[in-house]
């Protein structure tokens, strides 16, 4: 979308004068600049972003995704960030770009265009950067002040302050920030914001309000900011009005025509994986999927996903840090050759010849208990396709490499070597716990830089199939808004509201069942909540979404409870048997400092300088 870079310096000359006379925004030149640092600074929260230090991070990230908040990920390192959520303190920097933008809405009447549509387009894009940047803020804090023009400081600092305004109101703000920018921007799908990226915005915002109102007493928060409405405050009126604003909105794009799933339907199961991987490898060819999406270029802002997650035996420095779960792996489906789903409930890996999956890792002589497998990819065969697609699985091959990813050898006597890389003879050869004696040429259970996987799982979801390891170089297109979300948005809101469909519009069932049978499937899911949010993880899975998605039903703190601990699957080469194969042993992952608990405040950020702006803090800080 973007191809920015040097201009963003823009941006960092404040006005010293105001901005009708101020020379940047009297040529065209100067006011398409400053409108270019307004879109690379736009808070979304794509591969430059870090959760624990903000938006636009250029530094070393460590490989840390939003995903390793919740169950889904483990960073092979660092793994202790299980349920922290968003850490991140956005105030000041929102307040900050709020300020830039609200500079150019006064410049704006100033300017001499000749074309309305360019004057209308300026106009629209303002309140669409406003609207993201409220809603930012609102799933972060709750109500917020909201500055609605540029303010002037005039020796007198209590006439700046605003107060909070109540959560309700500010998701309604930020939602008719979204209808004005849907008026007045083109009706295209542009590589800027668009009618249909406003709408889409809309989609995902309102449902995020609706959700907090809904599940509100499943975490209810008390003192004075709940009293006072700042945060919840929502009656069954204001839910069913936040939810029918997102079925409109996705009703809307979804009647317009001009999107729709990319290849959405597959031949084949190998085709379904490919065609859903494009979407993420090459989202600026995903069309029409893709409603917004953030470009980078090298030199200029480029990112480093690629630098830090591709597995150990291709790595030129760091590698392997984003670790997906068992428990992720897990949730995926088997689809029949049929196309006809098992159900998630039966979607475990299956392991053991007893059914006894537990997670307390091989015990030596228990090789017969479990199940034989030819190959290390055996096991995985009949899984939703888009679990390869996602996810780089043992003994796969990623860039013409076989990835060798074990975690151990079950001996002949059955004695076993485990986690290990000690060697063992059979036959007269030479065999290696983790795969091979060289600690280059596998990847699980890497000593070095904790390079490798200890989960059994690495991520393969938004790399490229190119040499992308350079840090700060990779230019992988960022996919923040597609089609898919839309209709999922949709069949929540139905489904949990209980409101009729639009007229004109594909009900809610088909809607729920369009990124499913694009996947391969041939049956239909029931429109249930259960349902939805099934569907929901595993064609979102891993993306920057789901994080939100636990924060908005309030399920963060009944997985994170001191209970819940992260799972791995560890390959075993099993000799008690000729030819060797495999068993696939479940493991628990040691969380380091013990299983997490998520605390209820933190569904809430805590407000800053409310010494000095006079705000009533969030609850418990």
């Amino acid at each position: 979308m973007l191809s920015l870079g040097a201009c963003t310096k823009f941006l960092d000359v404040e006005p010293k004068d105001r901005l009708s006379g101020n020379a940047l925004f009297a040529s065209n030149e100067g006011v398409e600049a400053y409108l270019a640092g307004l879109y690379n600074k736009l808070p979304i929260e794509d591969f430059r972003f870090d959760y624990r230090t903000g938006f636009n991070y250029g530094g070393n990230s460590g490989g840390m995704i939003s995903a390793n908040a919740t169950q889904d990920v483990i960073h092979s390192e660092w793994g202790d960030h299980l349920g922290q959520t968003d850490k991140l303190n956005y105030w000041d920097a929102g307040y900050k770009y709020i300020r830039e933008v609200n500079d150019l809405k006064s410049a704006i009447p100033t300017m001499n265009f000749t074309d309305e549509k360019r004057y209308n387009q300026l106009k629209g894009e303002a309140h669409f950067f406003l609207a993201y940047t409220y809603y930012q803020l609102a799933k972060r804090y709750g109500g917020v002040p909201l500055v609605l023009a540029s303010q002037e400081y005039r020796g007198e600092i209590d006439k700046l302050k605003l107060p909070r305004s109540t959560e309700v109101e500010t998701w309604k703000y930020v939602l008719a920030q979204c209808d004005s920018a849907a008026l007045l921007l083109p009706d295209n799908n542009g590589k800027k914001a668009t009618k249909w990226v406003a709408l889409a915005l809309k989609s995902r915002a309102a449902l995020h309000a609706a959700s907090v109102g809904k599940f509100w007493d499943e975490a209810a928060l008390t003192g004075e900011a709940v009293s006072k409405k700042f945060v919840g405050g929502m009656g069954t009126q204001d839910v069913q009005f936040f939810y029918q604003e997102c079925i409109n909105a996705s009703a809307e794009i979804m009647r317009s025509g001009k999107f729709n799933l990319y290849k959405p339907e597959p031949s084949t199961l190998d085709e379904a994986a490919e065609n859903y991987r494009m979407v993420f490898n090459q989202a600026q060819n995903a069309s029409p999927e893709i409603i917004f999406s953030k470009g980078y270029t090298y030199p200029g802002v480029a990112h480093s996903m690629g630098t830090w997650h591709q597995p150990n035996q291709l790595s030129k420095e760091y590698a392997g840090r984003a670790n997906i779960t068992l428990d992720l792996v897990d949730a995926y489906e088997y689809i029949s050759s049929s196309g006809i789903g098992s159900g998630a409930a039966s979607a475990n890996i299956k392991t053991r010849i007893d059914k006894n999956e537990d997670y307390s890792g091989y015990q030596n002589g228990s090789a017969a208990s479990f199940i034989k497998y030819a190959t290390p990819t055996d096991i995985f065969k009949g899984k939703d396709p888009r679990l390869s697609a996602s996810v780089i699985l043992p003994g796969s091959n990623w860039k013409n490499t076989n990835i060798v990813i074990q975690g151990g050898i079950v001996k002949a006597d059955g004695s076993s070597i485990w986690l290990a890389n000690d060697p063992y003879t059979f036959d007269g050869k030479t065999y290696y716990g983790k795969g091979n004696g060289s600690e280059s040429l596998y990847s699980g259970w890497v000593g070095n830089r904790s390079n490798g996987t200890i989960t059994g799982f690495l991520l393969k979801k938004y790399l490229s199939d190119g040499d992308d390891q350079t840090q700060n170089q990779v230019t992988t297109e960022f996919p923040d808004m597609r089609f898919a979300e839309v209709l999922l948005n949709y069949a929540e809101a139905v489904v949990e509201s209980g409101l009729p469909t639009p007229p004109n519009v594909i009900d809610a069932k088909t809607a729920l069942n369009k990124t499913r049978h694009r996947a391969g499937f041939k049956d239909d899911l029931e429109l249930t909540s259960k349902n939805v949010q099934q569907e929901r993880r595993v064609e979102m899975a891993i993306e920057y979404t789901r994080i939100w998605d636990l924060m908005r039903r309030r399920e963060f703190h009944k997985i994170f409870n001191g209970n819940f601990q992260r799972h791995a699957l560890v390959p075993m080469l099993d000799f008690t048997e000729t030819p060797a194969k495999y068993i696939f042993v479940r493991y628990t992952i040691p969380e380091p400092g013990g299983a997490k608990w998520f605390e209820t405040k933190a569904y809430y950020r805590p407000i800053p300088g409310i010494e000095g702006n006079s705000l009533t803090q969030n609850p418990n800080y």
